[in-house]
């Protein structure tokens, strides 16, 4: 079975990207489906997917980047 939820630490390595930039992206409300157990902090695997789906799609109408404080 595929994991439902992703640790902050595997979501950036399924997006190629690192740790802090991840944590920049939660703490933004730049990354989907942000699920919060207690005090640790997941996002749903499904909803990052879309939220892949739905930049890859707009790649070609504008910027896929955001800025992060």
């Amino acid at each position: 079975m595929d994991r439902l939820l992703l640790k902050p630490e595997e979501a950036a390595e399924v997006l190629g990207i690192g740790r802090t930039r991840t944590y920049q992206l939660l703490a933004n409300g730049g990354l989907p489906g942000v699920v919060r157990i207690g005090k640790s902090v997941r996002i749903s695997a499904e909803a990052l997917r879309r939220w892949i789906a739905e930049q890859t799609q707009r790649e070609g109408s504008e910027p896929i980047t955001r800025r992060v404080s």
